[in-house]
């Protein structure tokens, strides 16, 4: 090798800078020493008020026994049905078991009464249907949260 002296390719008044810009790359050693941070004033925080989860409140429950009693239910279900069973958990739940009566809809007395029901859809039907016997309103298609039906009954 021939010791040549290296060429400055560095134009007239740009100078490299004495300090790296930009985050340090991985295969850059860190400094040891200790590092000048800027000192930030702190940030004034406002409390967050999060929304406790409660259960429906008494008023909320008071108002759909009351909506469910003046529609007069009428749920017809099926024993081996699963949406059937998955309604009546609902209703449990929400303590309106005694407001809904529920018939077998392959019972004598259950197939007389979703005879007499108007606006049956043409076709296949869902279970359960509920019927409302002061509006004369009935949902024929199946599992829905049982305040929807209400929505729809009223």
């Amino acid at each position: 090798m021939t010791d040549k002296p290296i060429k400055n390719n560095n134009k007239k008044g740009h100078k490299k800078p004495s300090k790296p810009t930009g985050p340090p790359r991985p295969d850059t050693p860190m400094p040891s020493g200790p590092v000048d941070t800027p000192i930030l004033a702190p940030i004034p925080v406002k409390p967050v008020l999060t929304p406790v989860s409660t259960p429906v409140s008494v008023s909320t429950e008071n108002e759909l026994v009351t909506r469910v009693k003046n529609l007069e239910l009428l749920m017809l279900s099926r024993v081996t049905c699963g949406s059937c069973n998955k309604s009546k958990r609902d209703i449990e739940k929400l303590g309106l078991t005694p407001y809904i009566t529920v018939k077998d809809i392959d019972s004598d007395e259950g197939l007389t009464i979703f005879g007499k029901l108007p606006n049956k859809p043409v076709g296949s039907i869902g279970l359960p249907v509920f019927t409302s016997l002061k509006t004369k309103k009935s949902y024929f298609y199946g599992y829905c949260p049982i305040e929807i039906i209400v929505d729809k009954l009223e």
